[in-house]
């Protein structure tokens, strides 16, 4: 079972943890299967996702920046990303692959001053668009199952705690 859990979260999971997340997309890297994703509107905390896997049931149609999209994989190894890892506006290629998509929106990128950081990496095993989901009704849901799972943990932690000084 995969933890689902919001974007800004990720960088907290240990190495291996199996995730499911909602996030918006920045980029798509087409020599390197890379997703970069982000939780709208902030542009400041970026997510990796290494889509190799995936890459066959992607709809390169459906890549366009701004798309929602599920993943469920796993955080990778090196999921504390170096200081110096960022995502620059004009460092992000999407398209079909040809030339003339690359460059129309190298284009765009550049006018967009994005300079965020990475906080995690995820190498996926599934990933989807989310078309027709209401966006702001997800994050409420995925606040209130953290909240219930904190209040279970508490209580967990107090029987435990109670049936040692048995």
């Amino acid at each position: 079972m995969s933890l689902v859990t919001p974007l800004h979260d990720l960088a907290s999971q240990p190495s291996g943890q199996k995730v499911r997340f909602l996030s918006c997309l920045f980029s798509y890297d087409i020599p390197t299967s890379t997703l970069i994703l982000h939780q709208f509107p902030d542009l400041a905390r970026f997510v990796k996702v290494n889509a190799t896997a995936t890459v066959g049931t992607l709809n390169m149609g459906s890549l366009a920046k701004g798309g929602w999209w599920n993943v469920v994989g796993y955080i990778e190894e090196n999921n504390n990303p170096d200081q110096g890892d960022k995502v620059h506006g004009d460092k992000a290629t999407k398209g079909d692959g040809n030339s003339q998509d690359r460059a129309s929106f190298s284009r765009e990128a550049k006018e967009d001053k994005t300079n965020g950081e990475v906080i995690a990496r995820v190498r996926a095993i599934m990933v989807w668009p989310a078309e027709g989901m209401n966006v702001a009704k997800y994050n409420r849901t995925i606040e209130e199952m953290r909240e219930v799972q904190k209040e279970m943990d508490m209580a967990m932690s107090l029987n435990l705690g109670n049936v040692s000084q048995s």
